[in-house]
Protein backbone atom coordinates (compact mmCIF):
# COMPACT_ATOMS: atom_id res chain seq x y z
CA UNK A 1 0.00 0.00 0.00
CA UNK A 2 1.40 3.81 -0.84
CA UNK A 3 0.11 6.85 0.87
CA UNK A 4 1.05 10.73 0.54
CA UNK A 5 3.66 11.21 2.68
CA UNK A 6 2.63 12.33 6.13
CA UNK A 7 1.14 15.66 6.69
CA UNK A 8 -0.27 17.06 9.77
CA UNK A 9 -3.14 19.61 9.45
CA UNK A 10 -3.03 22.21 11.97
CA UNK A 11 -3.30 25.55 10.41
CA UNK A 12 -5.83 27.90 9.30
CA UNK A 13 -6.89 27.05 5.50
CA UNK A 14 -9.04 29.12 2.95
CA UNK A 15 -12.89 28.65 3.53
CA UNK A 16 -14.75 27.53 0.70
CA UNK A 17 -17.78 30.21 -0.59
CA UNK A 18 -20.38 28.85 1.17
CA UNK A 19 -22.42 31.05 2.48
CA UNK A 20 -25.59 30.78 4.90
CA UNK A 21 -28.89 32.16 6.51
CA UNK A 22 -30.30 29.56 8.81
CA UNK A 23 -32.93 31.18 10.70
CA UNK A 24 -33.60 29.04 13.49
CA UNK A 25 -32.86 29.65 17.80
CA UNK A 26 -29.91 26.91 18.17
CA UNK A 27 -28.50 29.22 20.69
CA UNK A 28 -25.03 27.62 19.82
CA UNK A 29 -26.15 24.31 20.27
CA UNK A 30 -22.85 22.10 20.56
CA UNK A 31 -22.62 19.35 17.60
CA UNK A 32 -20.07 16.63 17.10
CA UNK A 33 -19.41 14.78 13.81
CA UNK A 34 -18.65 11.54 13.29
CA UNK A 35 -17.18 10.84 9.73
CA UNK A 36 -14.53 8.60 8.22
CA UNK A 37 -13.88 10.50 4.98
CA UNK A 38 -13.10 13.88 5.39
CA UNK A 39 -10.61 16.27 3.08
CA UNK A 40 -7.30 17.39 4.44
CA UNK A 41 -8.09 20.97 3.41
CA UNK A 42 -11.25 22.60 1.99
CA UNK A 43 -9.41 21.84 -1.46
CA UNK A 44 -8.41 18.25 -1.36
CA UNK A 45 -9.09 15.62 -3.53
CA UNK A 46 -11.03 13.54 -0.70
CA UNK A 47 -14.61 14.26 -0.95
CA UNK A 48 -15.80 17.15 0.70
CA UNK A 49 -19.29 17.05 1.19
CA UNK A 50 -19.32 16.40 5.21
CA UNK A 51 -16.71 19.39 5.32
CA UNK A 52 -18.95 21.53 3.54
CA UNK A 53 -22.17 20.42 5.32
CA UNK A 54 -20.34 21.48 8.91
CA UNK A 55 -19.11 24.35 7.55
CA UNK A 56 -22.96 25.51 6.33
CA UNK A 57 -23.92 24.14 10.12
CA UNK A 58 -21.55 26.17 11.47
CA UNK A 59 -23.51 29.77 10.71
CA UNK A 60 -25.68 28.58 13.63
CA UNK A 61 -23.69 25.71 15.40
CA UNK A 62 -20.63 25.12 17.86
CA UNK A 63 -19.49 22.12 15.31
CA UNK A 64 -16.60 19.79 16.13
CA UNK A 65 -15.32 17.02 13.55
CA UNK A 66 -13.88 13.85 15.11
CA UNK A 67 -12.16 11.75 12.31
CA UNK A 68 -9.65 9.20 12.26
CA UNK A 69 -5.99 9.91 11.54
CA UNK A 70 -4.59 9.30 7.76
CA UNK A 71 -1.59 9.33 6.39
CA UNK A 72 -1.49 12.21 5.45
CA UNK A 73 -3.55 14.18 8.55
CA UNK A 74 -3.00 13.80 12.33
CA UNK A 75 -3.71 15.83 14.95
CA UNK A 76 -5.75 19.53 15.58
CA UNK A 77 -7.42 21.38 12.95
CA UNK A 78 -9.75 24.36 12.33
CA UNK A 79 -11.04 26.15 9.13
CA UNK A 80 -14.18 26.62 7.53
CA UNK A 81 -16.05 27.79 11.47
CA UNK A 82 -15.25 24.00 12.68
CA UNK A 83 -12.64 22.51 15.09
CA UNK A 84 -11.10 18.90 13.59
CA UNK A 85 -10.07 16.71 16.11
CA UNK A 86 -8.05 13.51 14.58
CA UNK A 87 -7.92 10.40 16.36
CA UNK A 88 -5.47 8.41 16.96
CA UNK A 89 -6.23 4.26 16.65
CA UNK A 90 -2.35 2.08 16.03
CA UNK A 91 0.75 2.98 15.16
CA UNK A 92 1.34 5.54 12.38
CA UNK A 93 2.18 2.81 9.28
CA UNK A 94 -1.03 1.44 10.31
CA UNK A 95 -3.22 4.53 10.33
CA UNK A 96 -4.28 3.71 6.84
CA UNK A 97 -8.34 2.78 6.64
CA UNK A 98 -9.10 6.16 6.02
CA UNK A 99 -8.34 8.45 3.35
CA UNK A 100 -8.73 8.89 -0.25
CA UNK A 101 -10.71 6.23 -1.70
CA UNK A 102 -12.53 5.44 1.51
CA UNK A 103 -12.57 3.22 3.95
CA UNK A 104 -14.69 0.07 2.14
CA UNK A 105 -12.52 0.74 -0.81
CA UNK A 106 -9.67 0.04 0.71
CA UNK A 107 -10.57 -3.06 3.38
CA UNK A 108 -11.86 -4.38 -0.28
CA UNK A 109 -8.02 -3.91 -1.72
CA UNK A 110 -6.35 -4.67 1.05
CA UNK A 111 -8.13 -7.29 3.20
CA UNK A 112 -5.26 -6.83 5.87
CA UNK A 113 -6.78 -3.74 7.12
CA UNK A 114 -9.97 -5.38 8.76
CA UNK A 115 -7.42 -6.04 11.35
CA UNK A 116 -7.61 -2.45 12.23
CA UNK A 117 -11.03 -1.92 12.37
CA UNK A 118 -11.73 -3.37 15.99
CA UNK A 119 -9.01 -0.77 17.02
CA UNK A 120 -10.82 2.15 15.43
CA UNK A 121 -13.63 1.44 16.54
CA UNK A 122 -12.45 1.19 19.86
CA UNK A 123 -10.17 4.46 19.61
CA UNK A 124 -13.38 6.25 18.17
CA UNK A 125 -15.70 5.13 21.11
CA UNK A 126 -13.36 6.55 23.84
CA UNK A 127 -12.79 9.96 21.93
CA UNK A 128 -16.51 10.22 22.00
CA UNK A 129 -16.67 9.24 25.59
CA UNK A 130 -13.47 11.82 26.75
CA UNK A 131 -14.71 14.46 24.66
CA UNK A 132 -18.38 14.23 25.79
CA UNK A 133 -17.00 14.65 29.35
CA UNK A 134 -14.71 17.60 28.74
CA UNK A 135 -17.30 19.56 27.33
CA UNK A 136 -20.60 17.95 26.82
CA UNK A 137 -22.15 17.92 23.20
CA UNK A 138 -26.25 19.00 22.70
CA UNK A 139 -26.43 16.31 19.53
CA UNK A 140 -23.84 13.92 17.29
CA UNK A 141 -24.40 13.44 13.77
CA UNK A 142 -22.94 10.12 12.64
CA UNK A 143 -22.18 9.73 8.95
CA UNK A 144 -22.29 6.03 7.98
CA UNK A 145 -24.10 3.38 9.85
CA UNK A 146 -20.59 1.80 10.25
CA UNK A 147 -18.09 2.45 11.90
CA UNK A 148 -19.33 5.61 13.23
CA UNK A 149 -23.26 5.06 14.01
CA UNK A 150 -21.74 1.72 15.68
CA UNK A 151 -19.14 3.53 17.64
CA UNK A 152 -21.59 6.36 18.70
CA UNK A 153 -24.30 3.86 20.42
CA UNK A 154 -21.66 2.61 22.22
CA UNK A 155 -20.24 5.39 23.06
CA UNK A 156 -23.58 6.21 24.21
CA UNK A 157 -24.31 3.55 26.57
CA UNK A 158 -21.13 4.16 28.70
CA UNK A 159 -21.97 7.75 29.20
CA UNK A 160 -24.63 8.69 32.05
CA UNK A 161 -26.68 11.51 30.15
CA UNK A 162 -25.69 10.43 26.01
CA UNK A 163 -26.45 13.38 23.55
CA UNK A 164 -29.09 12.23 20.86
CA UNK A 165 -27.88 10.81 17.96
CA UNK A 166 -28.97 11.49 14.37
CA UNK A 167 -27.21 9.19 11.61
CA UNK A 168 -26.83 9.49 8.34
CA UNK A 169 -26.53 6.17 5.49
CA UNK A 170 -25.02 7.17 2.14
CA UNK A 171 -24.60 4.39 -0.10
CA UNK A 172 -21.80 2.15 0.81
CA UNK A 173 -22.54 1.15 4.58
CA UNK A 174 -26.22 0.32 3.37
CA UNK A 175 -25.41 -1.34 -0.03
CA UNK A 176 -22.17 -2.93 1.03
CA UNK A 177 -21.19 -5.01 3.82
CA UNK A 178 -23.71 -7.90 3.33
CA UNK A 179 -23.56 -11.25 5.85
CA UNK A 180 -25.55 -11.91 8.69
CA UNK A 181 -22.50 -10.08 10.99
CA UNK A 182 -23.30 -7.08 9.47
CA UNK A 183 -26.46 -6.48 8.93
CA UNK A 184 -27.14 -7.53 12.81
CA UNK A 185 -24.13 -4.43 13.61
CA UNK A 186 -26.32 -2.15 11.41
CA UNK A 187 -29.21 -2.83 12.90
CA UNK A 188 -28.03 -2.76 16.68
CA UNK A 189 -27.10 0.95 15.66
CA UNK A 190 -30.33 1.92 14.03
CA UNK A 191 -32.27 0.68 16.82
CA UNK A 192 -30.69 2.45 19.54
CA UNK A 193 -30.20 6.44 17.54
CA UNK A 194 -32.19 9.11 17.90
CA UNK A 195 -32.87 10.01 13.89
CA UNK A 196 -31.85 8.31 10.51
CA UNK A 197 -31.61 10.22 7.46
CA UNK A 198 -30.96 8.94 3.84
CA UNK A 199 -29.21 10.94 1.21
CA UNK A 200 -32.02 9.65 -1.54
CA UNK A 201 -35.63 8.58 -1.72
CA UNK A 202 -34.21 5.06 -3.18
CA UNK A 203 -32.14 4.94 -0.47
CA UNK A 204 -34.77 5.72 1.96
CA UNK A 205 -36.66 3.14 0.73
CA UNK A 206 -33.61 0.55 0.21
CA UNK A 207 -33.04 1.18 4.34
CA UNK A 208 -36.61 0.15 5.56
CA UNK A 209 -36.84 -2.17 3.25
CA UNK A 210 -33.78 -4.23 4.96
CA UNK A 211 -34.24 -2.97 8.53
CA UNK A 212 -38.22 -2.77 8.89
CA UNK A 213 -38.26 -2.14 11.96
CA UNK A 214 -37.44 1.61 10.76
CA UNK A 215 -41.15 1.55 9.08
CA UNK A 216 -41.60 5.31 7.81
CA UNK A 217 -38.99 6.73 10.15
CA UNK A 218 -36.39 7.66 8.20
CA UNK A 219 -35.63 11.20 7.08
CA UNK A 220 -34.49 12.54 3.84
CA UNK A 221 -31.32 14.18 4.38
CA UNK A 222 -29.38 15.06 0.80
CA UNK A 223 -25.96 16.85 0.63
CA UNK A 224 -25.86 19.30 -1.07
CA UNK A 225 -23.22 21.40 -3.63
CA UNK A 226 -22.10 25.04 -3.71
CA UNK A 227 -24.86 26.46 -6.33
CA UNK A 228 -24.33 30.19 -6.03
CA UNK A 229 -19.80 29.81 -5.08
CA UNK A 230 -17.79 27.23 -6.34
CA UNK A 231 -20.04 25.58 -8.87
CA UNK A 232 -21.80 27.91 -11.65
CA UNK A 233 -21.21 27.42 -15.53
CA UNK A 234 -18.32 29.12 -17.81
CA UNK A 235 -17.49 29.34 -21.68
CA UNK A 236 -18.45 26.09 -23.05
CA UNK A 237 -15.89 23.70 -24.72
CA UNK A 238 -17.55 22.73 -27.77
CA UNK A 239 -17.18 18.72 -27.68
CA UNK A 240 -15.75 18.16 -24.30
CA UNK A 241 -17.20 15.44 -22.61
CA UNK A 242 -15.86 14.75 -18.89
CA UNK A 243 -16.00 11.86 -15.80
CA UNK A 244 -15.32 12.66 -12.13
CA UNK A 245 -15.15 10.11 -10.14
CA UNK A 246 -13.83 6.84 -8.79
CA UNK A 247 -12.54 4.54 -10.91
CA UNK A 248 -14.46 1.08 -9.44
CA UNK A 249 -17.23 -0.60 -10.84
CA UNK A 250 -19.89 1.04 -9.56
CA UNK A 251 -19.44 4.05 -11.20
CA UNK A 252 -19.55 2.40 -14.98
CA UNK A 253 -16.73 4.12 -16.41
CA UNK A 254 -15.67 0.98 -18.83
CA UNK A 255 -19.30 1.47 -20.31
CA UNK A 256 -18.49 4.98 -20.88
CA UNK A 257 -15.30 3.89 -22.71
CA UNK A 258 -17.01 1.57 -25.24
CA UNK A 259 -19.44 4.26 -25.67
CA UNK A 260 -16.99 6.59 -26.53
CA UNK A 261 -15.33 4.25 -29.11
CA UNK A 262 -18.78 4.54 -31.01
CA UNK A 263 -19.33 8.45 -30.11
CA UNK A 264 -15.58 8.68 -32.24
CA UNK A 265 -16.65 6.92 -34.88
CA UNK A 266 -19.02 9.36 -36.08
CA UNK A 267 -17.49 12.57 -34.19
CA UNK A 268 -14.14 12.45 -34.41
CA UNK A 269 -14.30 16.27 -33.16
CA UNK A 270 -14.62 15.58 -29.11
CA UNK A 271 -13.10 14.44 -26.33
CA UNK A 272 -13.20 12.49 -23.10
CA UNK A 273 -11.60 13.60 -19.97
CA UNK A 274 -11.71 11.45 -16.88
CA UNK A 275 -10.90 13.09 -13.55
CA UNK A 276 -10.37 10.67 -10.46
CA UNK A 277 -8.28 7.26 -9.32
CA UNK A 278 -8.83 4.02 -8.31
CA UNK A 279 -8.18 0.75 -8.30
CA UNK A 280 -9.23 0.17 -11.92
CA UNK A 281 -7.09 2.98 -13.79
CA UNK A 282 -4.74 0.57 -15.34
CA UNK A 283 -7.47 -1.83 -16.92
CA UNK A 284 -9.41 1.09 -18.17
CA UNK A 285 -6.75 2.92 -19.74
CA UNK A 286 -5.70 -0.37 -21.24
CA UNK A 287 -9.39 -0.52 -22.69
CA UNK A 288 -8.35 2.84 -23.84
CA UNK A 289 -5.65 1.63 -25.74
CA UNK A 290 -7.14 -1.83 -27.15
CA UNK A 291 -10.05 0.65 -29.00
CA UNK A 292 -6.83 2.81 -30.19
CA UNK A 293 -9.17 6.22 -28.80
CA UNK A 294 -5.89 7.14 -26.79
CA UNK A 295 -5.96 10.52 -28.63
CA UNK A 296 -9.37 11.57 -27.63
CA UNK A 297 -9.04 10.19 -24.11
CA UNK A 298 -7.38 11.92 -21.36
CA UNK A 299 -6.87 10.40 -17.28
CA UNK A 300 -6.34 13.51 -14.85
CA UNK A 301 -6.26 10.91 -11.94
CA UNK A 302 -7.43 12.63 -8.72
CA UNK A 303 -7.95 16.41 -8.75
CA UNK A 304 -8.99 19.10 -5.99
CA UNK A 305 -12.65 20.25 -5.49
CA UNK A 306 -11.88 23.91 -7.28
CA UNK A 307 -10.17 21.72 -10.27
CA UNK A 308 -13.08 19.54 -10.92
CA UNK A 309 -15.24 22.75 -10.66
CA UNK A 310 -13.05 24.43 -13.40
CA UNK A 311 -13.36 21.56 -15.65
CA UNK A 312 -16.82 20.99 -14.94
CA UNK A 313 -17.46 24.26 -15.74
CA UNK A 314 -16.22 24.38 -19.27
CA UNK A 315 -17.23 21.10 -20.52
CA UNK A 316 -20.28 20.60 -22.65
CA UNK A 317 -21.46 17.29 -21.42
CA UNK A 318 -20.75 15.37 -17.92
CA UNK A 319 -21.55 11.25 -18.24
CA UNK A 320 -22.55 10.12 -14.72
CA UNK A 321 -22.79 6.17 -16.04
CA UNK A 322 -22.72 4.68 -12.28
CA UNK A 323 -24.06 0.81 -11.94
CA UNK A 324 -24.62 -2.00 -9.47
CA UNK A 325 -21.58 -3.67 -8.92
CA UNK A 326 -20.97 -7.33 -8.51
CA UNK A 327 -21.24 -7.23 -4.96
CA UNK A 328 -24.10 -5.27 -4.42
CA UNK A 329 -22.12 -1.58 -4.05
CA UNK A 330 -24.43 1.47 -6.13
CA UNK A 331 -24.57 5.17 -5.69
CA UNK A 332 -26.19 6.41 -2.98
CA UNK A 333 -27.03 9.59 -4.38
CA UNK A 334 -24.47 10.96 -7.18
CA UNK A 335 -22.93 14.07 -6.03
CA UNK A 336 -21.37 14.68 -9.29
CA UNK A 337 -24.39 14.56 -11.25
CA UNK A 338 -25.57 17.77 -9.09
CA UNK A 339 -22.21 19.31 -9.25
CA UNK A 340 -22.22 18.82 -13.00
CA UNK A 341 -26.05 20.40 -13.41
CA UNK A 342 -24.58 23.16 -11.07
CA UNK A 343 -22.14 23.80 -13.95
CA UNK A 344 -24.13 24.29 -16.61
CA UNK A 345 -23.67 20.84 -18.10
CA UNK A 346 -25.93 18.73 -20.47
CA UNK A 347 -25.82 15.73 -18.35
CA UNK A 348 -25.80 11.77 -19.13
CA UNK A 349 -26.84 10.04 -16.46
CA UNK A 350 -27.79 5.70 -15.53
CA UNK A 351 -31.34 5.07 -14.39
CA UNK A 352 -29.88 3.88 -10.60
CA UNK A 353 -32.33 4.59 -8.14
CA UNK A 354 -31.16 7.91 -7.28
CA UNK A 355 -30.95 9.36 -10.35
CA UNK A 356 -34.49 10.25 -10.50
CA UNK A 357 -33.60 12.78 -7.03
CA UNK A 358 -31.64 14.62 -9.11
CA UNK A 359 -33.03 15.25 -12.50
CA UNK A 360 -36.00 14.36 -14.60
CA UNK A 361 -35.30 12.42 -18.34
CA UNK A 362 -35.48 14.45 -20.97
CA UNK A 363 -35.94 17.69 -18.45
CA UNK A 364 -32.90 17.93 -16.82
CA UNK A 365 -30.65 15.34 -18.28
CA UNK A 366 -30.77 12.01 -20.73
CA UNK A 367 -31.30 9.19 -19.07
CA UNK A 368 -29.99 5.63 -20.12
CA UNK A 369 -30.24 1.95 -18.72
CA UNK A 370 -27.19 1.32 -16.42
CA UNK A 371 -24.47 -1.42 -18.51
CA UNK A 372 -25.94 0.13 -21.97
CA UNK A 373 -22.87 1.36 -23.54
CA UNK A 374 -25.25 1.74 -26.77
CA UNK A 375 -27.70 3.82 -25.08
CA UNK A 376 -25.06 5.95 -23.40
CA UNK A 377 -23.30 6.37 -26.71
CA UNK A 378 -27.04 7.08 -28.28
CA UNK A 379 -27.51 10.31 -25.57
CA UNK A 380 -24.00 11.27 -25.75
CA UNK A 381 -24.50 11.93 -29.86
CA UNK A 382 -27.80 13.20 -29.70
CA UNK A 383 -26.28 16.02 -27.07
CA UNK A 384 -23.14 16.81 -29.64
CA UNK A 385 -25.51 16.56 -32.83
CA UNK A 386 -27.74 18.99 -30.97
CA UNK A 387 -26.56 21.72 -28.77
CA UNK A 388 -29.43 23.72 -28.47
CA UNK A 389 -30.99 20.56 -26.68
CA UNK A 390 -28.17 20.24 -24.59
CA UNK A 391 -27.97 23.81 -23.69
CA UNK A 392 -31.55 23.79 -22.45
CA UNK A 393 -31.43 20.76 -20.13
CA UNK A 394 -28.26 21.89 -18.83
CA UNK A 395 -30.05 25.35 -18.02
CA UNK A 396 -33.30 23.46 -16.34
CA UNK A 397 -30.68 21.17 -14.23
CA UNK A 398 -29.21 23.85 -12.58
CA UNK A 399 -32.17 25.84 -12.36
CA UNK A 400 -33.38 22.41 -10.10
CA UNK A 401 -29.99 22.12 -8.16
CA UNK A 402 -30.46 25.56 -7.34
CA UNK A 403 -34.25 24.81 -5.51
CA UNK A 404 -33.16 21.55 -4.21
CA UNK A 405 -29.59 20.78 -3.39
CA UNK A 406 -28.16 24.30 -2.88
CA UNK A 407 -26.25 24.20 0.68
CA UNK A 408 -28.57 26.67 2.14
CA UNK A 409 -31.18 24.05 1.49
CA UNK A 410 -29.33 21.20 2.34
CA UNK A 411 -28.31 22.44 5.38
CA UNK A 412 -31.40 23.89 6.70
CA UNK A 413 -33.09 20.03 6.53
CA UNK A 414 -30.22 19.12 8.84
CA UNK A 415 -30.82 22.16 11.37
CA UNK A 416 -34.00 21.22 11.87
CA UNK A 417 -34.04 18.15 12.52
CA UNK A 418 -30.96 19.03 14.83
CA UNK A 419 -33.65 21.90 16.52
CA UNK A 420 -36.20 19.35 16.87
CA UNK A 421 -34.19 16.95 18.88
CA UNK A 422 -35.30 16.12 22.48
CA UNK A 423 -38.77 18.00 21.88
Amino acid sequence: MQDSEDRTTNTQSKEPSIALRINNDTSRRRLLVLTSTFPVCPDDAEPGFVYELCAALATDFDVTVLAPATQRARGSAEWGGIRIERFRYGPSFCERLAGIGGMPARLKRFPALWLMVPALVIAQCLAIVRMHLREPFDAIHAHWIVPQGFSAVIAAALLRKPPPIVLTAHGADVYGLQGAIMKAIKAFALRRVSCVAAVSEGMRTDVIRDFPFLADSVELGPMGVDVTGQFQPAEKRPGTVTFVGRLVEKKGVLDLINAFARVLAENADCSLTIAGDGPLRKDLQNRVNVLGIGNHVQFLGAISKSQVAALMATSEICVVPSKTARDGDREGLGLVAIEALACGCGLVISDYAAATDIAEDGVHALFFHQGNSEELGNCILRLLRDPNTCTVIAANGRRRVQTLFDWEVAASRYAEIFRTLGH
